[in-house]
């Protein structure tokens, strides 16, 4: 009744010819099948689109799954189901499972004009490491919304809007257990999925075997389980001790070693859930306000005349002098905000987010999101134009732009000219520069736009490297002229890239995991900020 997917078997029928009973035979493996999000015409909801399709009607319609039942649902229904108990088991899933919020949403945004044609990707790949240890992120993301298939992934389930085809969900697929039984995965936690070390014993590198089989993981998943009602029952145990002897100190027949847990709450400044906090604070913002339009990075410039200024004062240098630098920023920063908010440079403002960190290169910086008024929004790829340029000003008319563009707006150089770059890896830039020759902006499948980088000739000389119009990035010529930094502006009003620059603003100070010694084969590892700054 609340199963995402439906079972998919080959029926052999050729076992029934004869006078016995009736035989159910399966010809070869069974397998899961999703179809699209909304029914065809005159077709009633199955299977996930009952959480998206017609829901002020949603128990009657997941009764009606079972023909039988919607034959006799009136007559009795209430002797053979508890309507409350399918509304709580529905709540629930609506609460704490990741795919029914994934479409419930979906749900949302169909029911809106602003998404003319969904479709939903169920992403296959799995990684463990934030962008805080500067490492790819998705760790607990189960699907996305998107707008193209193209990138899919050959396990990736890319789900229509409206079709008559049903999809199959590859057996490796993380989801295809927790698709058909939601109330086993009521949280949506993952099945199985390709890659998990197998350890079977202390010295993993000599085992024949160094991945889980899928059997191994069906184990894992219910060893687990079993683990958790056990340390359920002990913690259980614990409490009945501590509330009828008032003691703080546990016995001995409860196997658990003394001592108190101590965490850090979200008040804490900087902390893993203060960066959380502030990640859910920002999508309820978004939830309210809509998707922000502009993302915004400023970056410190050690040359400002303030800085220069001060230092020179003492004889030092601005590496010299990181409390200047940061104070001098934390100034400019002040006021871009309020050029931004009374200036009325993209016009109207209804709300902002911003963050400052600091990189392990040591220059502060400061990512913004900028929410527009319906009216100042950039709703074709002229508008964009107006306010965001990708490419190198004229020399002769722009002077001054041109040389500041040529300091802090020229990606590199990396690519065939420079492949020891620090953007490259495994001989890509991980900006994917240089972008390609565009003679006019678009906005991709995936929401993200492709500015107009003519190639009209300019070019600019770095590191004894002539580049062009590829290699710049995206700047508001009025705020680079007045801040005379590193200042990029990107338009960002797509439902995919929102996630992405939530989780990107408040992902925290980039950290180090540095080794403090080696005793007796124990190693201890500090977690901490690198903070430094560069000679």
């Amino acid at each position: 009744m609340f199963a995402f997917t439906s079972p998919g078997i080959k029926f052999d029928k050729s076992y029934n010819t004869g006078k016995g009973p009736p035989t159910f035979r399966i010809h070869g493996q069974t397998h899961h099948l999703i179809g699209s999000l909304l029914p065809m015409p005159n077709n009633l909801p199955k299977f996930a689109q009952l959480y998206i399709y017609d829901t002020d009607n949603e128990i009657i319609n997941r009764l009606s799954q079972n023909p039988l039942v919607f034959i006799l649902m009136s007559h009795i229904m209430h002797d053979m189901f508890d309507e409350q108990i399918i509304i709580a088991i529905k709540d629930m899933l609506d609460h704490h499972n990741h795919y029914a919020q994934r479409f419930r949403m979906a749900r949302d945004k169909l029911h809106s004009a602003a998404v003319p044609d969904l479709k939903m990707k169920l992403i296959s790949q799995r990684q463990t490491y934030g962008r805080l240890y500067n490492l790819p992120t998705t760790t607990e993301v189960a699907a996305l919304i998107v707008d193209d298939e193209h990138s899919a992934d050959k396990r990736d389930i890319i789900i229509e809007k409206q079709s008559r085809l049903l999809k199959r969900i590859h057996e490796l697929h993380p989801t295809y257990l927790p698709l058909q039984y939601p109330l086993l995965y009521p949280k949506g936690e993952d099945g199985y999925r390709l890659n998990i070390p197998h350890k079977d014993h202390a010295n993993i590198h000599a085992a024949k075997r160094k991945q889980q089989w899928i059997v191994d993981g069906y184990c894992m998943i219910e060893s687990q389980k079993l683990n958790y009602v056990r340390q359920h029952q002990q913690q259980l145990r614990v409490d009945k001790y501590i509330n009828l002897t008032g003691s703080n100190d546990h016995p001995e027949t409860l196997g658990r070693d003394r001592g108190k847990r101590i965490i850090l709450p979200s008040s804490f400044v900087g902390g893993q859930r203060y960066m959380e906090q502030l990640y859910f604070d920002g999508m309820a913002i978004c939830g309210h306000l809509g998707f922000p339009d502009l993302f915004l990075t400023m970056t410190c410039n050690p040359t400002w005349p303030e800085i220069q200024r001060k230092v020179t004062q003492s004889n030092l240098t601005p590496n010299n002098c990181p409390d200047i630098i940061t104070r001098v920023f934390k100034i400019k920063l002040n006021q871009l905000m309020y050029d931004l908010k009374h200036d009325n440079i993209f016009g109207n403002i209804i709300g902002y987010i911003y963050t400052i960190e600091w990189q392990k290169k040591g220059l502060s910086h400061a990512h913004i999101l900028i929410f527009l008024h319906p009216s100042n929004k950039l709703p074709n790829p002229h508008d964009i134009d107006q306010t965001i340029s990708a490419e190198i000003p004229d020399k002769q008319s722009q002077a001054q732009l041109f040389e500041i563009v040529s300091n802090h707006m020229m990606h590199g150089p990396c690519g065939f000219a420079n492949k020891k770059s620090p953007c490259m890896t495994n001989g890509k830039c991980i900006r994917c520069f240089p972008k390609k020759f565009h003679g006019a902006t678009i906005v991709d499948q995936d929401g993200f736009p492709v500015y107009r980088r003519r190639n009209d000739g300019r070019t600019v000389m770095k590191n004894e490297i002539e580049l062009n119009n590829r290699f710049v990035v995206p700047y508001n010529p009025q705020l680079l002229l007045k801040y005379k930094t590193h200042l990029n502006v990107e338009w960002c009003n797509q439902s995919t890239s929102i996630k992405y620059l939530f989780k990107y603003i408040n992902k925290g100070s980039d950290r180090i995991i540095a080794s403090l010694g080696n005793q007796d084969e124990i190693k201890q590892y500090l977690d901490c900020r690198y903070p430094s700054i560069l000679t």
